[in-house]
């Protein structure tokens, strides 16, 4: 008897697979919905594969058709996940399908729950296939857009959770609701909740208390993604004898007889001079590094030209003809030469820093450094000075150097301070959740980005600082000032520790909906159960 009945279970199970890729409509459907994808991202692909084309524009166009792919996608899955929940789900229980199944010995459970089954599957495979296509383009972009790649990736879960979404609620109506209206709602819901991404922030920006929202939540978002690249690097250089005496020397713009030092001229005479008695370790490190420099280019009589550092190069915004690693090789090229432990120590300290330095202030514009003009190296500011130096090699480590050291005194000013400690900004945040919380569209907004994965804050920038979406902020980093600390220097950022703090955490909020689904699901049983009994 049981083998009979997994016989049976077995053989319907397969039979409600086939009465989908036996149906013209769902099929055709189906391959529709994964040729717009493929078409879509044709388009992408072109969009960061073209030359000659600056990467502001080639940004822009990547999110515009990035978001118009999005809405089409969505808003055919939204239809897909409907049709096939209303076949199985409703139409057979209308024309008595249902009825038959348990007349030829298949339980009420199973032949709901095998539906539910096959839809899911039917519905996965087309995510995945898309994905698997998507997935394969992207092989064939640079490397060089591998932040921007991974946006596109991130979209499959917010698809996966679109369409569970779909089936739970056409599950929940059509067992309530009459099934006209109920087509009336799909199809309002098709075309109005995707395109929200596109029309709510045109709206947002006519109400002055939203856009307050959307400014705050940029400045600390903005503010959080610096410090969080920095604070690493000021703990370190704290917590080491050797190195927390360059705390001593001051970077501060304002307070710089000569900008010059500030774009690296350690070897300026004054400066270079009166490092022996506020930083001597610094001091021995600038020594030695030039002493390296010197033995590394002993043969080289090139003229330093400045128009070939990587912020004055003409082409700087052209992506695919730039080193984004440019800080990265040069302070790898130092440690892997150089002799001296404790240098090598000190370089390390800024290593990951530079790695992504030059990615995030191009992808999200400029947020470390104006590269149009605190990011040139000025040749009437240096003068005779460049005559000191071997190579723009070794100026371009000093000027890195020096930015990271300036960005840490930035970070260090009260006005910083405040927005993250949430003193002038607890109010905003409050503000912000409950817009978030409370706005569905901007709930939808949200989502349609799918999980970050602890980049939140990078991708919140990008995408802020590339569209007109005004993406709320997920989480920052919330400071707390330390107790007992005796900083005598200018760098408070090392006053404070830090707690992740979450607006919205997507996975937390994914795992949420799911359950919601399943319950939803599972109590809606024994309403069609009642329905077919009746």
């Amino acid at each position: 008897m049981k083998n009979t009945s997994m016989f049976i279970n077995s053989h319907f199970l397969n039979l409600l697979y086939k009465r989908i890729y036996k149906n013209y409509f769902f099929i055709s459907f189906f391959i529709t919905i994964i040729i717009f994808s493929i078409i879509f991202q044709a388009i992408i692909n072109t969009i960061l594969s073209k030359e000659k084309e600056s990467f502001l524009d080639k940004k822009s166009n990547y999110f515009q058709f990035l978001l118009i792919k999005t809405i089409i996608i969505s808003s055919l899955l939204i239809i897909f996940s409907f049709s096939i929940s209303q076949f199985f789900l409703y139409n057979d229980r209308k024309i008595n399908i249902f009825n038959l199944e348990i007349k030829t010995g298949v339980n009420i459970k199973i032949s709901i729950y095998y539906r539910l089954l096959v839809i899911i599957s039917y519905i996965t495979l087309l995510i995945l296939i898309m994905l698997v296509i998507d997935s394969f383009f992207l092989l064939n972009i640079s490397n060089k857009f591998e932040i921007l790649k991974n946006l596109i990736i991130t979209k499959y879960s917010f698809y996966f959770l679109l369409t569970t979404l779909v089936v739970s609620i056409s599950y929940l109506l059509l067992n309530f609701i009459n099934e006209y209206i109920i087509y009336i709602l799909v199809g309002i819901t098709s075309f109005f909740l995707p395109l929200s991404s596109y029309v709510s922030p045109i709206i947002n920006q006519t109400y002055s208390e939203i856009e307050k929202i959307y400014n705050s939540s940029d400045s600390i978002n903005n503010n959080s993604l610096r410090y969080k690249s920095l604070n690493k690097i000021a703990n370190s250089i704290y917590q080491n004898d050797d190195y927390n005496n360059t705390f001593n020397i001051n970077f501060d713009i304002n307070s710089l007889k000569d900008l010059s030092i500030l774009q690296g001229n350690f070897l300026k005479n004054n400066f270079y001079d009166d490092l022996n008695n506020t930083s001597p370790f610094f001091y021995n490190f600038i020594n030695d590094s030039h002493k390296f420099y010197l033995n590394k280019n002993l043969n080289n009589n090139k003229k330093i030209n400045f128009e070939d550092f990587i912020f004055n190069q003409s082409n700087y915004n052209y992506v695919e003809d730039n080193n984004l690693y440019y800080f990265y090789d040069i302070l790898s090229d130092y440690m892997k030469n150089i002799n001296n432990e404790d240098f090598k120590n000190f370089i390390n300290i800024f290593l990951d820093f530079s790695k992504e330095f030059l990615v995030l202030n191009l992808f999200a514009s400029d947020i470390f450094i104006d590269s149009s003009s605190s990011g040139l190296l000025n040749e009437q500011l240096w003068k005779n000075d460049i005559d000191k130096y071997s190579s723009l090699e070794e100026i371009s480590l000093y000027w890195f150097i020096a930015k990271t050291y300036n960005l840490m005194l930035e970070m260090s000013n009260v006005e910083f301070t405040n927005v993250l400690t949430l003193k002038d900004e607890e109010n905003n945040v409050n503000d912000i959740k409950l817009f978030q919380y409370l706005n569905p569209f901007e709930i939808y907004k949200t989502i349609t980005y799918g999980g970050f994965y602890k980049n939140d804050q990078e991708y919140v920038a990008i995408i802020n600082s590339s569209t007109q979406s005004g993406l709320l902020i997920r989480s920052f980093y919330k400071l707390v000032y330390k107790e007992n600390v005796s900083n005598n220097s200018d760098y408070k950022i090392t006053d404070y520790s830090y707690v992740e703090y979450d607006i919205f955490n997507y996975d937390i909020f994914y795992i949420v909906i799911i359950l919601i689904v399943i319950i939803n699901i599972y109590l809606n049983f024994y309403r069609i159960k009642k329905l077919l009994i009746e």
